[in-house]
């Protein structure tokens, strides 16, 4: 028991005081949603889709919990989608999402949820980045608090705050390297496989520059401590982490051997060089900006030449991580020669930031974004501790001033190059002078009172970090007037239909609004608009063939498209928006919207026996229907006859069933993405063929008769990737017992 009380009274004296810290310091910031007096303040990607992406996770695991089986498939994102693949990153992957569940199935409010994950990243960050730092024995206990603190609360860490897999995969990112250095002090290997399978589940894009990053980390850390130089003995030292880490991407297999094959034809891809080979010079001069100031203005109206009024990946950046790295990097001693490694790593993440191509990696291999920073940021520390745990320090007053002198000098010419307005600049000039301020404070503090300077810079950092949080949070649009989801529910469960689609164009409902048209399953009805990320790859030629080219938001609205898809109500504003080639009967109000049912609407599934072969040949999509050439001597013997509507009697987050009476002969068009995961099967338990229809949609067809067609959906390579993780699984707890018996 003794030993017991011992072990925990070390780790309250290491760990509670930061636990505690980014505890109080995330509730007093996040009080307003923790009290419920306000929403989350949604940052980046997330206040379009990921709060309603969670609320859906959270009825597919009640399905999944009331039906027995896997739960695995949505209806209420874009037109139905593979939501356990598609949403990986988002929720699939959260390693806190029981916890997110959990909360809100007691308080359905999922802005609660968010917060508490938000303010636990916080915790993890720094008792993570504090637990690399004991590993690499780093004696000075404050240095090692303030660098875990400033990692919790750095630029980067201020910028993706609450950002779903961002935050969560910067959160663990050095407990990778803690395992890393078991193997190379410990000769331990078994957790790194466990590690690489979180960070893999919470952000699978960023292992791609992660697995450079490694590699690079394996380098300095071996010249840094003096344990392997030449090229030889550290590519022989790596290669059984880097095995181990490999084995834990395999780890993964479940969700990874699905993923692949979901994303191989994901149309974004291909995008990697898009915008030239470097950044243009004002995304370039701020990167080197937030080397020297935290993003202050960041989502925020104080005026920036290099963020105000832009939020796209050319802003989305940071790599501040307070003044330490700066004034460790202008130490000197003619008996170290490791800065010139810690320089090298520099560099060589300095260039993979500046190269597009590379960036674009990041984001599975489109469009470039500057997340590179989160190594910089992790390395940027990393090498302040190692120069700072030294006894010995000297002044960078110097370099200080002629860093920051010279970048307002480049700013000076971009003011005339941009004609730059003078009280824009001004706001730039104030920040960059106040954080060289603070560093020449710190650089002071350092050389007459070391633990006080460490304090001050820590203080700062998080001061820092309530500003640039507390400015968007209490300004984000909190006045929208909501959509009682009960409200919708009602008109859905007094309705004769169990499925239908709801459309609302998306011109009303953009961007805030609670009807935004990525936060349509938050009330129970099916769409046909969506946030890229819930679209199937499967119906890529009809979007492309319709026009429907955006990589970020799809929005069907065309009149044979709405029908052809099941769409049985439209709401609008203003009845005159109603499109006039629709004839409609008023049904209801949803607050301000008038609802309008279609009065010739059909089911999400119906026949066809009128056929072209060729996609572009489509008159009207209610009409006619395309099949490719390979499928069309399943036509045979169809001749033109009325319409059937296929009745949807039951559905799940795993498929659905229906009936429907064929007078003769028929195709039968389904209104979701076709895949290879989805079996139908008749009354008899025969299994039917299926086959891609009107551009990527699942058609089949059906003799003369009464059908009752059941319908079952599995993500493609599931049970393949699920073996590959048993098997792995089963080689990483093995050798996690080895290693404890050993020890």
């Amino acid at each position: 028991m003794s030993a017991k009380r011992s072990r925990l009274s070390a780790f309250l004296e290491e760990y509670g005081i930061l636990l505690l810290i980014t505890l109080v310091f995330g509730v007093i910031l996040f009080f307003p949603t923790l009290s419920g007096s306000r929403s989350f303040a949604w940052f980046n990607d997330q206040q379009y889709e990921n709060n309603i992406f969670y609320i859906e996770y959270y009825e597919i695991v009640r399905d999944c919990l009331k039906s027995r089986s896997l739960a695995l498939y949505s209806w209420n994102t874009f037109l139905g989608s593979d939501f356990f693949v598609s949403h990986l990153m988002y929720t699939s992957g959260d390693f806190m999402l029981p916890l997110v569940v959990f909360i809100y199935h007691f308080t359905k409010n999922i802005d609660l949820a968010m917060a508490v994950e938000t303010i636990l990243c916080l915790m993890i960050s720094a008792a993570a980045m504090n637990l690399y730092l004991r590993k690499i024995r780093i004696q000075n206990k404050t240095l090692r608090h303030s660098i875990a603190l400033i990692y919790a609360f750095s630029g980067c860490a201020a910028i993706f705050s609450g950002s779903y897999m961002f935050h969560r995969f910067y959160a663990l990112l050095p407990l990778l390297f803690v395992t890393i250095e078991n193997w190379y002090r410990e000769h331990k290997l078994a957790m790194i496989p466990v590690v690489t399978a979180l960070l893999f589940l919470q952000c699978f894009e960023l292992l791609f520059s992660l697995s450079f990053f490694m590699l690079l980390y394996v380098y300095v850390t071996c010249q840094v401590h003096g344990e392997k130089h030449t090229a030889a003995d550290i590519i022989k030292s790596a290669l059984p982490p880097a095995a181990a880490y490999i084995a834990g991407m395999f780890l993964t297999g479940v969700a990874l051997v699905p993923l692949v094959l979901f994303l191989h034809s994901n149309p974004r891809i291909g995008e990697m060089g898009a915008g030239g080979l470097l950044w243009d010079l004002r995304s370039t001069a701020g990167l080197f900006y937030s080397l020297l100031a935290a993003p202050l203005n960041f989502r925020s109206d104080t005026p920036h030449f290099l963020f105000y009024g832009d939020h796209h990946f050319g802003s989305e950046f940071s790599i501040f991580a307070s003044c330490l790295p700066l004034i460790a990097f202008f130490q000197k001693d003619d008996q170290d020669k490791n800065m010139r490694t810690w320089l090298t790593g520099e560099v060589m993440i300095l260039l993979c930031l500046l190269i597009r191509p590379l960036n674009s990696v990041i984001h599975a291999f489109s469009e470039p974004t500057f997340r590179w920073s989160y190594f910089l940021v992790f390395y940027n520390l990393w090498l302040a501790a190692e120069v700072l745990d030294k006894k010995t320090q000297q002044s960078a007053v110097r370099p200080l001033l002629l860093l920051h002198g010279g970048w307002l000098v480049l700013f000076a010419l971009f003011c005339r190059i941009y004609a730059i307005p003078i009280q824009d600049a001004i706001w730039t000039v104030l920040i960059l002078a106040g954080h060289l301020i603070i560093a020449l404070l710190t650089d002071r503090l350092l050389l007459t009172k070391p633990e006080r300077a460490l304090q001050f810079t820590t203080a700062a950092v998080m001061a820092l970090y309530f500003v640039s949080i507390w400015s968007p949070y209490h300004s984000y649009p909190d006045d929208k007037k909501p959509l009682n989801r009960e409200y919708v529910s009602y008109f859905k469960e007094n309705d004769a239909d169990l499925m239908y689609r709801m459309h609302i164009p998306s011109d009303i409902v953009y961007p805030f609004s609670p009807l935004n048209k990525n936060l349509s399953q938050q009330y129970n009805y099916m769409s046909t608009e969506a946030y890229f990320s819930t679209f199937d790859n499967n119906i890529a030629p009809f979007l492309a063939e319709n026009g429907y080219d955006s990589n970020i938001i799809f929005d069907i609205n065309q009149p044979d498209h709405m029908r052809m898809l099941g769409v049985k109500y439209i709401g609008v504003l203003d009845e005159s928006a109603l499109p006039p080639e629709l004839s409609f009967t008023y049904a209801y109000n949803l607050d301000d919207l008038k609802i309008y049912q279609i009065d010739n609407y059909m089911h999400i599934g119906h026949t066809y026996s009128k056929f072209v072969s060729e996609l572009s040949a489509v008159d009207d999509y209610c009409d006619e229907l395309y099949v490719p050439a390979e499928a069309q001597e399943k036509l045979d013997g169809i001749t033109a006859h009325d319409k059937s509507q296929f009745i949807v009697t039951q559905y799940n987050h795993r498929g659905l069933t229906g009936t429907v009476s064929v007078p003769q002969k028929c195709v039968l068009f389904m209104g979701f993405p076709n895949s290879s995961g989805w079996q139908v099967r008749d009354e008899t338990g025969t299994q039917l063929e299926t086959f891609d229809v009107q551009g990527g949609f699942l058609g089949l067809v059906l003799e003369p008769g009464e059908h009752t067609l059941t319908f079952t959906f599995t993500p493609p390579g599931i049970k393949a990737g699920a073996l590959l993780s048993g098997i792995v699984l089963a080689a990483v707890l093995y050798g996690l017992y080895r290693e404890n018996r050993q020890k």
